[in-house]
């Protein structure tokens, strides 16, 4: 009965150790959490019309504070995301040099870059995206949405969940949530940021402050304009 007993506990424990191997994802290879390091290249402008490059620039940095709230993401350090802006020689306005950015992204350990362009005709904006395998220089997916320029921010999102569903990431609803909150509600405040992060990559960092300080001052609330602005 004694080793009956034993035999029978030493199953219950192999039992256990197989439920959760395949079951724990910090345990099962293959379903093991592979974060994914992102970085987001500010949106090109293709409107011709230089006094909309805000657009990009927020949009851009805007989908970086959304991902950046999934556990199986992260983001390129800002600093790294500047050196690779400086070596491609980004501009808002012209076609970027996306063989020398992947190149560049790879070097700091990125995993996946995204590219894209937007384009205001009117009220309307369309914003195209691709998101790139650093690993194989292929592009994964891309994603394309329209819609008006006071639903910007619903137009991020659906970028924003589009790149999750082409990375095959599942997203608790928490993870959804927080994706969908977004930096502010006043689209005057979002322009003004938006306008201080297309010049602070450009390095004009007191104009940058003076837009940050601007955005500020509509929306006392405004944390990530603080953070630019620090």
């Amino acid at each position: 009965n004694l080793r009956f007993q034993k035999i029978m506990k030493l199953k219950k424990i192999f039992l256990v150790i197989l439920i959760l191997f395949f079951t724990c994802p910090a345990l099962s290879p293959k379903g093991s959490i592979q974060t994914k390091n992102i970085a987001v290249i500010p949106f090109q402008n293709i409107t011709g019309d230089k006094e909309k490059n805000w657009v990009g620039a927020g949009f851009s940095e805007t989908l970086t504070t959304k991902i950046v709230k999934v556990k199986a993401i992260t983001v390129l350090e800002r600093e790294q995301l500047s050196k690779i802006l400086e070596e491609i020689k980004f501009q808002y306005s012209g076609a970027v040099d996306e063989k020398t950015a992947v190149e560049k992204g790879k070097m700091y350990g990125a995993d996946v870059m995204v590219f894209g362009s937007f384009q205001v005709v009117g009220e309307k904006l369309r914003i195209t995206a691709r998101f790139v395998d650093v690993k194989t220089r292929k592009i994964i997916d891309t994603a394309e949405v329209t819609g008006k320029m006071s639903d910007i921010f619903k137009l991020q999102d659906k970028i924003a969940f589009d790149l999750m569903d082409s990375l095959k990431i599942v997203l608790a609803e928490k993870e959804k949530e927080e994706v969908r909150v977004n930096p502010t509600d006043n689209l005057t405040a979002y322009q003004l940021f938006s306008k201080g992060i297309e010049v602070y990559y450009l390095n004009l960092l007191d104009k940058a402050v003076e837009y940050f300080t601007k955005a500020i001052q509509i929306n006392p609330k405004y944390a990530r304009a603080y953070c630019f602005r620090g």
